[in-house]
């Protein structure tokens, strides 16, 4: 009514009066667009939690999903376990899941090094806080890191041997080790224990400016990996994987590593092959693409 009583009174012209209806229009739609983003939020938060809820069944239609904004990358990310929204640069947010093992449930608001802040959750047993989850959040998050994980047989931690088992091997590691590594030349290693003996150390390029340090230790009935790299950075890894003669760690969180898409090392595996000889791997990511990785044999130098 008041743009036709301006037209007719010439306070407006016609097309000053069709802008202002466009600009109407937008604000219309982007609200509905906002609308929308919103319940579909809430939508995929409810069927969550009725997954989660409901009684568990052997037919499975697909174990995970990957929904990408207009750039093609990845926003939302889910699979049988649970979901994480992802912002811009791909980082992981807010996560929701389900640990496997114990049946908790929880819910954790990261920041821009997807390192959670605020967590909430419960048990089995249906107690709640805040504590419970700020203490094992990451555990809770195993199944739901980003990027997805490939499905695979593997049981955890827990398959073949103890996270003591396992750390004895690396304690029994102390000494010096070397490796033939191509071009590269000959690296040399070495293994000592600190902390009266609850922590192993590896050291490389000792006394080299790039000299790099590992420091492998217990939280409780799991295994932890620091890895301080010469690029700057220091990745957090936990065992993922323990099998008879080997240990994988992935990557928890990454210390000092603002750009999301700047490289870190954030996978190594362990094989035990007897006393005197090991390999390991080590995986580093680019652009958040894992990498060929770095294979040493090394040997034990014998004194």
């Amino acid at each position: 009514m008041i743009l036709d009583i301006a037209k007719a009174t010439g306070f407006i012209k016609e097309d000053q009066m069709n802008v202002e209806k466009r600009i109407v229009q937008l604000e219309k739609q982007t609200k509905m667009q906002r609308l929308g983003i919103f319940g579909l939020g809430i939508t995929l938060v409810a069927t969550l939690l009725l997954a989660m809820t409901a009684p568990q069944t052997t037919d499975l239609i697909a174990s995970s999903l990957t929904i990408l904004n207009n750039e093609g990358k990845p926003v939302i990310s889910m699979n049988d376990e649970g979901l994480v929204l992802l912002d811009e640069n791909s980082i992981a947010r807010i996560a929701m899941g389900i640990n496997p093992q114990d049946k908790s449930v929880g819910v954790a608001f990261m920041d821009n090094k997807s390192v959670p802040r605020i967590a909430i959750g419960t048990e089995e047993s249906g107690a709640a806080g805040i504590t419970l989850i700020a203490a094992g959040m990451r555990e809770m998050m195993s199944g739901i890191v980003w990027p997805p994980k490939s499905s695979g047989t593997s049981e955890g931690p827990a398959a073949a041997q103890s996270s003591d088992d396992v750390f004895s091997r690396f304690t029994a590691l102390a000494g010096d080790w070397e490796a033939d590594a191509g071009e590269m030349g000959t690296i040399e290693i070495t293994y000592r224990t600190i902390a009266n003996g609850s922590s192993v150390v590896e050291t490389m390029l000792s006394g080299n400016p790039s000299e790099m340090i590992s420091v492998i230790h217990q939280d409780i009935d799991h295994l932890r990996l620091t890895h301080f790299c010469a690029v700057g950075n220091q990745p957090h890894l936990i065992a993922t994987e323990i099998g008879e003669n080997h240990v994988t760690f992935e990557t928890d969180h990454v210390a000092n590593h603002p750009d999301a898409n700047s490289v870190y090392m954030g996978k190594a595996t362990w094989t035990f092959i007897d006393e005197d000889h090991i390999q390991t791997q080590w995986w580093s990511f680019t652009n958040g693409e894992q990498d060929p990785p770095l294979v040493f044999d090394f040997e034990r130098i014998q004194k």
